[in-house]
């Protein structure tokens, strides 16, 4: 699946009527300090967070002092903001300001505005200089900037959470929508943020890895969202093809591949065109002023494909990765992300003063398993909601100690095994690339999970008003998983963690490989019970043999992968009765890409694979195909894939073959047309000359004349970009995101920022 929205005339017109709710009083604060700093035209001091003796912001010169005051006030009544005002007045006498700016964030009248003047009691004080919902609004569409710094500002306005749903980044449903928007309710903009948009600026790609739970969809979310603010178009795509296919020369486009080396728990590769490609897409787009491309993955997904794959170990690569670890995150960066969370959760007050009181904020912060998930789940009312005020600060540290009581509670007591079975059968049913994975279908669900509950001994006879697959999504849905459009899909990648250590039981993978009805399930299933010990494994692959010989099994899957989980099979259980029987029928199981077939020939040609036999002729059978392929006339794409694979792994052909791919090679090449200069880009003409190259490397073609129209053809487009835009190359000016590194924030600053939680009147 693949989408893309964009709304174009947003830089032009980016102002909301904002109530500020988004934003928590420290935020709010420095907005209101940033509007006052660009309307007089003056710098203005800004104090740690906590008690401010009447300061949040002044401004000294010559004698003369502004002084701006801030009260947030969230949910506070008209009467409260007075009696804020009366002890602000007591301040001021010792302050001696000569201008005093109040600002708050509730909509004032005239009458409430001269209410507040009285109330202040200063000759400092002006009406003018009282600022409300409306002030402040007029003032952000003055001053647009500052509106564009204040991405929390902003970032949860309703056009902007409209349009990123319309672009697929997250699925449409009611739970999910409500996830987003607490996501950037409390999101904070770190110093990754920053990173993240240098690297961008600069290469135009940017990887973000990290451990389950680090930020890695937050910071792409927010990423995404200030593009879409500035009229990029945002496209969530699932494969490089996708990104190819969405390519658009004429629009400003930032693509998000999120979880883009695999799943939980399970082991995948790249295959050696699917990396082939991922790179070229990578290539294309750091070459491209107006692209830009986000990947997320899981920091020990990304460091296997390195070592398995040399092009994505290149240091041009590397150069685009951010690691978001606990390191990524500076002192003041963890309270102000467990700050903001507290400051919008629902949780009893009474709670959060047990926290404070108890002194357990510090330990929260510095503690080694903190991870902003955590934190997440630990200030979400609904899974704190039973756990009494008195209890919560032991809650917390508990749950921090140990992550996966997260879920260990809810799984084992608060719902039916019915209801854990189909969290099994959903963990191994399909792919789930965070929140834009796209799930498992109900189709494919329920016959796996009735299956499954016969198994388990948990099928109903005569069940009445509904079947067991409703009903148990009934008592799951919004607490374990969402339902959107006939799919299923983890509430929280968290969820699957959890699943992943819990399935590593032989009772469980037995009951899951018996249900199965599909190879990739079975497969899924079968990367976990592969590591069981040996006996168990032994039984397990009697039950996959079993199944495979039955004829039960459907669905395709890639040659070489294939290969290699029967070749695992007949390790753990041989079984010669199973190649007698795949010899016959194995093919209508298998699908492969005929220019990445040379690397597996070779591999069956040179490696040893004592339970597999007739190694050689299964060789000759791929070899063959991949002449029929050649003699298809296929694109120059695919031929110099091929003609790589065959440099890199050689396989033994007839001067036949080599004439034949000189020929279709030539042909190809000779056809090639540059479109006209207004139409085209070069790059594509880039990509035509890399193809050649590597099929020159494989075999010598007589093509130079189509080369130098070619290589002038570029060198002219790049004349033509130069003269239209000079500065293409770097791309549009960065944004000035807060620098929030290097600060020490003191145990003091610490508690005199959380005391502002301990009672509604600081709000």
């Amino acid at each position: 699946m693949m989408s893309g929205f964009h709304k174009s005339d947003w830089s032009v017109d980016m102002s909301q009527n904002y109530d500020f709710k988004t934003l928590s009083p420290v935020e709010f604060e420095a907005l209101c300090v940033d509007l006052a700093a660009a309307e007089l035209g003056l710098p203005f001091e800004t104090f740690a967070e906590g008690r401010d003796w009447g300061i949040d912001g002044r401004h000294e010169q010559d004698g003369s002092r502004i002084i701006v005051q801030v009260k947030h006030y969230r949910n506070s009544s008209w009467a409260n903001l007075e009696n804020a005002a009366k002890e602000e007045s007591k301040k001021l006498t010792n302050l001696t300001p000569s201008r005093y700016i109040f600002i708050t964030s509730q909509p004032l009248n005239p009458q409430q505005k001269d209410r507040l003047k009285a109330c202040l009691n200063h000759p400092s004080v002006s009406v003018g200089d009282i600022w409300g919902q409306t002030e402040l609004n007029a003032l952000l569409q003055k001053h647009g900037d500052v509106e564009r710094r204040h991405i929390k500002l902003w970032i949860q306005s309703a056009p902007v959470l409209r349009d990123l749903l319309n672009s697929h980044i997250v699925a449409a449903s009611e739970a999910t929508l409500h996830d987003i928007k607490r996501t950037l309710k409390t999101f904070v903009p770190t110093r990754a943020v920053g990173r993240a948009k240098t690297i961008l600026d600069n290469f135009h790609v940017l990887i973000i890895s990290g451990p389950p739970g680090a930020g890695k969809t937050t910071l792409s979310e927010a990423l995404a969202a200030e593009y879409l603010h500035e009229g990029w178009a945002v496209v969530s795509i699932f494969n490089p093809e996708e990104g190819f296919k969405a390519l658009d020369p004429a629009a400003k486009q930032i693509f998000l591949f999120d979880d883009f080396l695999g799943n939980i728990g399970l082991e995948s590769s790249l295959s050696g065109t699917e990396e082939g490609r991922l790179v070229k897409f990578f290539s294309r787009v750091r070459f491209e002023a107006d692209k830009r491309l986000i990947l997320t993955s899981r920091s020990y997904f990304l460091q296997t494909a390195r070592m398995k794959s040399e092009a994505l170990d290149d240091d041009r690569v590397r150069l685009t990765d951010l690691v978001l670890d606990l390191s990524a995150y500076s002192r003041r960066e963890r309270a102000l992300i467990l700050y903001n969370h507290l400051y919008h959760s629902d949780i009893d007050n009474k709670a959060v003063r047990a926290l404070i009181d108890r002194g357990c904020i510090g330990p929260i912060i510095d503690h080694p398993n903190y991870m902003p998930r955590l934190i997440e789940w630990m200030t979400d009312h609904p899974h704190v909601r039973d756990i009494a005020p008195s209890n919560y600060p032991s809650a917390f540290m508990a749950t921090l100690k140990n992550p996966d009581k997260i879920w260990e509670k809810a799984f084992a007591a608060h719902i039916s095994q019915t209801a854990r079975a189909f969290l099994f059968c959903l963990f191994v049913s399909g792919n789930f690339g965070g929140i834009t994975g796209y799930g498992v279908p109900f189709d494919q669900l329920e016959p796996f999970f009735d299956q499954a509950l016969e198994g388990f001994k948990l099928a109903l006879v005569g069940r009445v008003g509904g079947s067991a697959f409703e009903d148990t999504i009934r008592e799951i849905n919004s607490s374990f998983v969402t339902v959107h459009d006939g799919r299923l899909n983890f509430i929280n990648p968290s969820l699957q963690d959890f699943l992943s250590r819990k399935i590593r039981d032989s009772k469980v993978l037995a009951v899951l490989l018996e249900a199965s009805r599909s190879y990739q399930t079975t497969m899924r299933i079968w990367s976990f019970a592969r590591h069981m010990p040996a006996e168990e494994a032994g039984d397990l692959a009697s039950i996959v043999i079993s199944s495979i010989k039955s004829g039960a099994l459907s669905g395709e899957e890639r040659v070489d992968i294939f290969f290699d989980f029967i070749e695992d099979i007949l390790s753990k259980k041989n079984d010669r009765s199973l190649i007698a029987y795949l010899r016959r029928r194995v093919w209508r199981h298998l699908w492969w890409n005929a220019p990445d077939l040379p690397a597996f020939i070779s591999r069956l040609r040179q490696q040893r694979r004592p339970n597999i036999r007739d190694t050689d002729a299964y060789a000759r059978l791929l070899s063959r195909d991949v002449f029929r392929f050649l003699k298809g006339y296929p694109s120059l794409d695919d031929l110099g894939q091929l003609a790589e694979n065959l440099t890199e792994h050689p396989i033994s052909y007839s001067d036949a073959f080599n004439e034949v791919f000189a020929d279709v090679a030539t042909y190809a090449i000779e056809s090639l047309t540059p479109a006209d200069r207004e139409q085209a880009s070069a790059f594509k003409a880039e990509d035509w000359l890399a193809d050649i190259g590597k099929i020159e490397n494989y075999l010598p073609l007589a093509v130079e004349e189509k080369k130098q129209e070619l290589f002038s053809f570029i060198e002219g487009y790049n004349q033509y970009r130069r003269n239209r835009e000079s500065d293409y190359r770097y791309g549009p000016a960065t944004l000035d995101w807060p620098n929030l590194g290097g600060v020490d924030f003191s145990p003091a600053q610490v508690a005199q920022l959380f005391s502002t939680l301990k009672g509604d009147e600081d709000k």
